[in-house]
């Protein structure tokens, strides 16, 4: 699983984030940490977004005061990071077929990124085909000459 910053920064953009449903076992990157998402945590993160302050004293009880410290924080400050598969899946790639492999390959081959891991691979292929976005190493650009129909 790519946990670097390169792959973060390529993640924290609103095409997933304002998609991602939390699920246990989602990879997160959180106040400079990463981590795979628990139960209960998930049960916390719903609670959190609920305005009820019963709610929260509920959280702190069950939890502890330092579990609800660390997720008081509102959920801008997670980033979700899609592993593999759940790229895959949100392509519509369900099963293995060689359709995948060169629809990488043809992607590969018109980029100019030294991609660091098939995670980045995948993601900038995904960003790509599906919301017309390029990753040129530091921020995703809009495809003009696609958003065009050209």
């Amino acid at each position: 699983m790519d946990t670097s910053e390169q792959y973060i920064k390529m993640c924290d953009c609103p095409e997933i984030q304002e998609q991602w449903k939390v699920e246990e076992g989602d990879w997160v990157a959180f106040c400079g940490d990463v981590k795979a998402i628990a139960d209960y945590e998930i049960w916390a993160l719903e609670k959190r977004e609920l305005s009820d302050i019963e709610c929260w004293n509920e959280v702190v009880v069950l939890m502890g005061g330092h579990f609800v410290d660390h997720f008081m924080e509102a959920r801008e400050c997670f980033v979700f990071l899609p592993r593999q598969d759940q790229i895959q899946e949100m392509m519509g790639f369900h099963d293995f077929n060689f359709n995948q492999i060169e629809e990488l390959r043809t992607f590969y081959e018109v980029t100019d990124i030294a991609w660091q891991t098939w995670e980045q691979l995948w993601f900038a292929t995904y960003m790509h085909k599906c919301h017309k976005n390029n990753w040129d190493g530091k921020e995703w650009i809009k495809n003009k000459r696609r958003e065009e129909g050209e």
